[in-house]
Parts: C-alpha cells; sequence; structure tokens
C-alpha cells in the first residue's frame, strides 16, 4: 500500500514539473511566435490599393516568408512621393534583385506616370552594392513605358538612346516587351512600323526569350533581310537553349524558308546555345540539319 501510495505522488510530481517545464516553454516563445504572426495595419490615414489575389499569410507560413508579406503589404500603402527613397534604401541594402524589381512593379500599379519620370532621370545601370550586381534601369523604363503606350515607348526608345545603333536595338526589345504584354498589339505594332524596323542595323533586336513558334509568323511579316534574320536568330537560339527536350524543334525549322533554315543549322554546329549539354546539341544538328545543296 505504502509503495502504491508513493508511486501516486511521483507520478503527480511528474506532472507538475512537466507543467511547469511547457509554462516556461510558452512563455519563451509567445513574443516572437505572436510579433510573426501579427499582420501589419496600414495606416489609419492611408487605404492600400492593393489587388485581390496578393498574397496572404498562410499557416505555419515561415519567418521568411511572413516578413515578406509584411514588406510588400508595406510597399502597397506608401504614398506616390514615397517611393524614390524607399528605393533608395533597398538599392543599398537588398541582397538579391528580385525585391528591387518586386517594389519597380508595385511603384508602376500604383503610378505608372511617375515612375517613368522618375526611371528617365537615372542612369542606365544600378549598382546594389550588396548584392555585387547592377541592375538595368533603362530596361525598366521601357517596360513601363510600353505598358504606358507603345507608341510612346517607340519614342522614347529613341530618345534615350545614344546613337542610332542604340535605337535601333532600344525599339528592338520594346518590341519584344510588347509582345510578351499583348502578343496581338505587338503583331499590329510591327504591321505599323515594318518599313522602320526593316531598316534597324543587323545584330540582336531584342526578340530572345519569346515563343518561338508564336512569333515566328510575326517575323515572317517582315521582308528578307538582315533584320528578319537577327530575329530568327535569336528565336532559333531561344527554341535550342531552353530544355533539354527539342520536341516540336523539327517542325518549326521545317517551317522556315530555305534561307533562314541555313542560318539556323549554322547555329546548331558551332556554339550558339547558353549551357546545353553535348548530347543536346547532337540532337539539335539532328532535327535541324543543313538543307542540301540543289
Amino acid at each position: 500500500m505504502k509503495a502504491h501510495l508513493l508511486a501516486m505522488v511521483a507520478f503527480l510530481l511528474s506532472l507538475g514539473a512537466g507543467k511547469f517545464v511547457v509554462s516556461r516553454l510558452v512563455v519563451a516563445v509567445k513574443p516572437d511566435s505572436v510579433a510573426e504572426s501579427t499582420p501589419v495595419a496600414a495606416p489609419a490615414h492611408r487605404r492600400p490599393t492593393q489587388p485581390a489575389g496578393s498574397p496572404a499569410p498562410a499557416s505555419g507560413a515561415s519567418p521568411v516568408v511572413l516578413e515578406h508579406i509584411a514588406w510588400e503589404r508595406k510597399m502597397w500603402t506608401l504614398e506616390p512621393g514615397e517611393f524614390p527613397e524607399v528605393f533608395k534604401f533597398e538599392v543599398a541594402t537588398v541582397k538579391t534583385s528580385e525585391r528591387l524589381f518586386r517594389l519597380m512593379a508595385i511603384w508602376q500599379e500604383r503610378d505608372l506616370d511617375g515612375f517613368i519620370a522618375w526611371a528617365g532621370t537615372q542612369p542606365d545601370s544600378m549598382m546594389l552594392p550588396l548584392a555585387g550586381h547592377a541592375i538595368g534601369m533603362s530596361h525598366s523604363l521601357l517596360t513601363a513605358a510600353t505598358r504606358k503606350d507603345p507608341e510612346f515607348a517607340w519614342k522614347l526608345a529613341a530618345q534615350t538612346s545614344a546613337n542610332s545603333h542604340s535605337a535601333d536595338s532600344n525599339r528592338g526589345i520594346m518590341i519584344g516587351l510588347l509582345f510578351r504584354q499583348d502578343p496581338a498589339a505587338a503583331r499590329s505594332f510591327v504591321r505599323k512600323h515594318r518599313d522602320e524596323i526593316e531598316a534597324f542595323g543587323q545584330g540582336n533586336i531584342g526578340w530572345f526569350g519569346l515563343d518561338p513558334q508564336k512569333a515566328l509568323p510575326v517575323a515572317m511579316e517582315l521582308a528578307p533581310g538582315a533584320v528578319r534574320s537577327s530575329i530568327v536568330a535569336e528565336l532559333a537560339r531561344h527554341f535550342g537553349s531552353r530544355a533539354d527536350s527539342v520536341s516540336g524543334a523539327r517542325e518549326w525549322f521545317q517551317s522556315l524558308p530555305r534561307e533562314h533554315q541555313k542560318e539556323v543549322s549554322k547555329l546548331a554546329e558551332g556554339n550558339s546555345f547558353y549551357r546545353i549539354s553535348e548530347t543536346h546539341r547532337q540532337r539539335l544538328k539532328e532535327v535541324w540539319p543543313a538543307p542540301r545543296e540543289e
């Protein structure tokens, strides 16, 4: 009986000790967890214009995710005039460029004209000290201008260029940006400015990264020549570099005029593709063979 009583006392003491330990843990953890999970409220005099579908805290989200959500909510509550100073602070403190590009995207949503006016006064590139690399401001300016009005962006691309070659390149980039935003509008724009585009100097004109199958019909509306050849080469480089799978590449190649087939087959023979395996390169040579001489 005595042994049973002693066992019961020991059990009750262990429960009390466990409760004490748990309570100490709760006290130690609670302030941080509460701070991390407490939504950041917008100031009473501001009403965020964040669109529906913006990030919302997820159950069990990590501190990094919660911190980003709080930061983005704060960016959406900024007044237009506050963006330049916030941008300057971010440039000096960010370790990756993703947050900076997100800030510029929010800025454009809040005040597109204000962003364009500000970006037009910035250097072509801007160094991020902690990240150890620079970002292209001229590209961000063209992106915003294209969103505002393609014709405005077309003129701006020439006005902000150091020479005619740079102007052609920037206008080509502008068409590529428009193609990503609205393919139908880009096709209409190319038709309208066909003569000016066909007069571009030879070289990269900013269509790299576009869907080759969607962009090729637009390129084929241009007259044969250096500009069209440059566009086809850019589309081919993107097609050949983007994946180890080359399904669809043969059909795309066979839709090309004969002179472009020759050009593309030379790309497959050389070192025109970014970081692809030798197996991938050999496969491209099979699906993009040099046409036989007649």
